[in-house]
């Protein structure tokens, strides 16, 4: 999971999870805070894209997941673009 705010990290352990025998169970396992103004014109998303490409080669990693305010046009093409491989 990749994040751009580390409140958004605290809401999706709660949202993202599934109960087994009465215990609740969080369904992912990494995530990785990008910072807030990474998905900026300014910065193009860096951080957004090297966690990504992190989690691809990760052999446990099934779903990547990305929650952040509303990026650059632009950056968001940059970032997609690496997901799709």
């Amino acid at each position: 999971m990749l994040l751009a705010k580390s409140v958004a990290s605290d809401l999706n352990d709660i949202l993202i999870s599934k109960t087994v025998d009465g215990i609740v169970h969080s369904v992912f396992d990494q995530a990785i805070g990008t910072g807030g103004r990474d998905l900026k014109a300014e910065v193009g998303g860096i951080m957004m894209i090297e966690g990504i490409k992190a989690l691809q080669h990760d052999p446990l990693t099934e779903v990547i997941v990305s929650i952040s305010k509303p990026p650059d046009k632009e950056v968001a093409r940059k970032v997609v673009r690496p997901g799709r491989s």
